[in-house]
């Protein structure tokens, strides 16, 4: 991250509130009970989304396995699989059978083309936020949840249209905090 970038986040107030929210939510979710809480303490280590944004993602899981809302799980950007791993947890402890998508380019941020309105700031993070395939699959067997998941290298935007992939119930664009 650039000395500009610090300094930009750091003067966002919207943005520390955020960061504080997510360190109370995380200090609750280390000694907490919940079923949410044992899932959260599993993937943590191998995501760097915030802990607001794993709990919306178990919440809408939760929410399309409650009332029935047919389709597949999908993740655009995975990178250690992580959140990922999360979602599949999920249809596990709700006794759900859906195929969870996971595509991702397994080499990190592909470069961003002239024409993105944030290129300079993309442009320094080409490569980061990786996760090998062979880690990401490997966490997905030490979790038991390989069976019922397709992980897809390639961008997305190539690879989502060669796939079977049917009705989408989630989709997750997992994000990378070096660029948000």
């Amino acid at each position: 991250m650039t000395r500009s970038e610090i300094v930009r986040r750091f003067g966002s107030m919207p943005w520390l509130v955020t960061q504080f929210r997510d360190l109370l939510m995380d200090a609750r979710d280390s000694w907490s009970d919940t079923e949410f809480s044992k899932l959260y303490r599993l993937v943590r280590p191998y995501t760097m989304a915030g802990n607001a944004r794993l709990r919306g993602l178990h919440g809408a899981v939760g929410h399309v396995v409650r009332h029935g809302i047919p389709g597949d799980l999908v993740e655009c950007g995975t990178a250690r699989g992580g959140s990922a791993a999360l979602m599949a947890l999920t249809l596990r402890e709700l006794n759900e059978r859906r195929l969870l998508w996971v595509f991702d380019t397994f080499e990190g941020l592909p470069a961003p083309t002239e024409e993105d309105p944030d290129f300079e700031i993309a442009n320094q993070y080409t490569g980061s936020c990786r996760g090998a395939l062979e880690d990401v699959r490997s966490l997905f067997e030490r979790l038991s949840v390989l069976g019922e998941s397709r992980l897809i290298k390639g961008l997305f935007q190539d690879t989502i249209p060669t796939c079977e992939v049917g009705a989408i119930a989630v989709c997750n664009r997992a994000c990378c905090p070096a660029v948000i």
